[in-house]
C-alpha cells in the first residue's frame, strides 16, 4: 500500500504525532536544541490550498510557516483575494514566508539580494514582517544553504537543515529531512517510529498535494487545473461584460 495518501484526515494524524514527539517548534526556538522537529510549507500553485490547510492546522491548534512566492506564474499573491487569504492564514498565527523562485539566476550574490528585496517588498504590501524565507528548487550553484539575510530565517540554514548531495532513505544526516515533493514521501515517513529515532527532523509538506479526500498525481493536478480555469471565468465574468456572451460557446467547445 501506498503510504502517501494526502486527506486532510490523515494529515490531522501527521499533526497529532507532530505534537505527541513533543519535539515540535518554530524554527527560531529550534537554535542551539538538542532535538527539535521543524515543518515548512511551500506554496506552488494555489493558495487556496495553502489556506484549507491552514484551517486544518489551526483547528487542530497547530501553527506552521507557509511560504509565498511573489514571483510566480500560477497566482497573483497581490492580488486583493489572495492577500486577504494571506492575511487570514496569517490572524489563524501561522507565520508568512518567501519561496524565493530563482527564475534563472545561477550566482550567489544575485540571488541574496533577491530575496532580501523581495522580502521587503513582501513585507511592505503585505503589512506584515516576512521573517523567513525558502528557495524554490534549489541549485548547488547558488549556495542556497548559506545565504544570510540578516534579521531573516533561511530555513534551508545549516540550523535547521544538513546539506549533502545525492541523499537517499539510508544516507546518516544530523537533521533529517523528510518531504512529500513530487506528491509521495521522500527520505521517510511522518510516523512516530520515524519521529522518534532522528533528534532532529526538518519537514517539507506541499499544501497542493492534499484535499477532503486523498488523490493521485493525476488528481492533484485536475484538481488544481479546475481551480485555476474557475477563477480565470469569475475574472472575466467580472472584468469584461460581454465575456457572458461567449462564455458558455467557449467551454461547450472545451467539454469536446
Amino acid at each position: 500500500m501506498d503510504k502517501f495518501q494526502p486527506s486532510y484526515d490523515n494529515y490531522r494524524k501527521i499533526i497529532r504525532a507532530f505534537k505527541e514527539s513533543g519535539k515540535y517548534m518554530d524554527f527560531p526556538d529550534a537554535l542551539d536544541k538538542e532535538e527539535f522537529l521543524l515543518l515548512h510549507h511551500d506554496v506552488e500553485f494555489s493558495l487556496d490550498k495553502a489556506y484549507a490547510l491552514a484551517k486544518v492546522e489551526a483547528e487542530e491548534e497547530f501553527v506552521s510557516s507557509y511560504m509565498v512566492q511573489i514571483t510566480n506564474n500560477a497566482y497573483n499573491a497581490f492580488s486583493k483575494k489572495n492577500m486577504t487569504l494571506i492575511h487570514e492564514i496569517a490572524d489563524m498565527g501561522h507565520h508568512i514566508g518567501l519561496h524565493y523562485h530563482l527564475n534563472g539566476q545561477t550566482e550567489y550574490e544575485d540571488v541574496r539580494d533577491g530575496i532580501r528585496d523581495q522580502l521587503r517588498v513582501f513585507s511592505e504590501l503585505l503589512g506584515i514582517k516576512v521573517d523567513r524565507f525558502s528557495v524554490h528548487r534549489p541549485i548547488p550553484e547558488v549556495y542556497y544553504h548559506k545565504i544570510v539575510v540578516p534579521g531573516v530565517i533561511n530555513t534551508y540554514g545549516p540550523d535547521f537543515f544538513t546539506y549533502c548531495e545525492d541523499v537517499t532513505d539510508t544516507t546518516e544526516l544530523e537533521i533529517r529531512y523528510i518531504t512529500d515533493s513530487k506528491h509521495r514521501w521522500n527520505y521517510g515517513y511522518p510516523d512516530a517510529e520515524t519521529l522518534n529515532k532522528y533528534k532532529k527532523v526538518h519537514f517539507l509538506i506541499h499544501p497542493d498535494s492534499w484535499g477532503e479526500q486523498a488523490c493521485d498525481l493525476y488528481g492533484m493536478f485536475d484538481t488544481i487545473l479546475r481551480e485555476k480555469n474557475e477563477e480565470m471565468i469569475k475574472t472575466m465574468n467580472g472584468e469584461f461584460q460581454r465575456f457572458s456572451e461567449i462564455k458558455d460557446r467557449i467551454l461547450k467547445n472545451w467539454r469536446r
